[in-house]
């Protein structure tokens, strides 16, 4: 019977690394499997460094309110590129620089949502105010990420508070 290809490559491929490692003495492959772990160290710092960074910037400043922002704007405020940025987002965080942004500007809504303050401000106007140029957009992020509406969170906190 005939392994499947994956198989017989597979097989291939760990004669042929088993044949590569014997030839390399053992301390240059201990040099260099040190210096893969120091890149990927100093990588992992760089992403945490950064990422501080990002949340020193977002809970100062609160860029996530403007209707307009975006990775260039945020990453050039941070001295980075666009593409260094959303990289240490996606591979920190598991989630897009969008997503990012609309889990902020969520927990901005429902902060609003139990304030006296703004208790009688229609949705969309929250949804403005909250950094989303339409209501509709605030409502679908706001399910996705509380699996409620803004009406039934407002309801269930006003509960809780009497």
């Amino acid at each position: 019977m005939k392994r499947p290809v994956v198989l017989r490559d597979l097989g291939r491929w760990r004669h042929t690394t088993q044949r590569l490692l014997s030839q390399i003495p053992n301390n240059a492959f201990i040099t260099f499997l040190g210096r893969i772990i120091f890149r990927q160290t100093a990588r992992q710092r760089y992403g945490v460094d950064l990422l501080n960074r990002l949340f020193r910037l977002m809970n100062q400043e609160k860029p996530y309110l403007n209707t307009s922002v975006s990775i260039d704007y945020l990453a050039s405020q941070l001295g980075v590129s666009a593409c260094q940025l959303a990289q240490v987002i996606n591979e920190n965080l598991e989630q897009s620089f969008m997503d990012l942004i609309a889990t902020y500007r969520i927990q901005e809504a429902k902060r609003l949502l139990v304030s006296p303050e703004y208790r009688n401000l229609k949705m969309s106007e929250l949804a403005r105010k909250v950094g989303y140029d339409s209501k509709m957009d605030f409502f679908e992020a706001f399910k996705k990420i509380t699996e409620q509406t803004p009406t039934e969170y407002k309801k269930k906190t006003n509960l809780v508070c009497m």
